[in-house]
């Protein structure tokens, strides 16, 4: 999978990704590893559904009195965001993140059911893609 995540996150981001793994491959799912031109992703049926783990970044403003122009630097807050990376569909959830009273780790069900339903809405969309000779 792929983890963008700050060294003080990356153990609990890994622990969140074994989790998942775990729930995908107790319904018979199989995880695939990253290639340079694809993520990492979980194989639902025939369909690869890719995911991603970021941190949250907050953007502090650098502007000086010296430049016109501003700088930003960028920081890691803690909070996590497991996102589906492919288009399955404007109406299927593609994104779980932390809140202040529900992380991740509380959301690992909810996850691989919609690491599911990802998978369903790509077999349906390569359906429709092939009916219509690629067009959608």
């Amino acid at each position: 999978m792929t983890v963008k995540v700050s060294r003080a996150a990356l153990h609990r981001a890994l622990r969140i990704f074994q989790a998942v793994i775990i729930g995908a491959e107790s319904r018979g799912w199989k995880v695939k590893g990253s290639t340079e031109k694809r993520e990492s992703a979980i194989k639902v049926g025939e369909e690869d559904v890719a995911l991603r783990l970021r941190e949250k970044l907050k953007r502090f403003d650098n502007r000086s009195s010296e430049s016109s122009w501003p700088t930003y630097t960028f920081k890691p807050i803690g909070l996590l965001t497991l996102e589906i990376t492919d288009y399955i569909g404007a109406t299927n959830k593609v994104a779980w993140w932390d809140t202040k009273t529900w992380p991740l780790e509380n959301q690992i069900q909810d996850i691989v059911e919609g690491i599911g339903q990802a998978g369903e809405a790509l077999r349906k969309l390569k359906i429709e893609r092939a009916e219509h000779g690629g067009d959608i």
